[in-house]
């Protein structure tokens, strides 16, 4: 799922995963979490099955994106040091999408 927010959007999370943001800083709430959130570019969000989510741009008159990346069931059981090493290449390779989808939104647009 992908928001190009003008406006505060809410959304109910029916999957757990995380939110990634690329390009402007993004506003996010979850509810019951006393604390707002700022996504700046590449940063990531952790959000649960069931949570009420609030998002929106940072700063009036931004068109921030918020790029919702589900968690993959795990085959099996695996060592503590497997899953740590899983959850490092996974926000690894979240950030490098981040990077890569801020850079194509920032190319100029052009028409053919």
């Amino acid at each position: 799922m992908e928001w190009h927010l003008r406006q505060r959007q809410s959304w109910d999370v029916a999957q757990t995963g995380w939110l990634v943001a690329a390009g402007e800083p993004a506003w996010i709430t979850r509810e019951g979490d006393p604390d707002d959130h700022v996504l700046e570019r590449g940063a990531v969000l952790r959000v649960a099955a069931g949570q009420r989510v609030h998002l929106g741009p940072w700063q009036d008159g931004s068109r921030p994106t918020v790029v919702f990346v589900a968690a993959q069931p795990e085959a099996g059981r695996r060592g503590l040091a497997d899953r740590g090493a899983a959850a490092r290449r996974a926000f690894g390779a979240l950030a490098a999408w981040a990077r890569s989808a801020a850079s194509r939104a920032n190319r100029p647009q052009g028409c053919s």
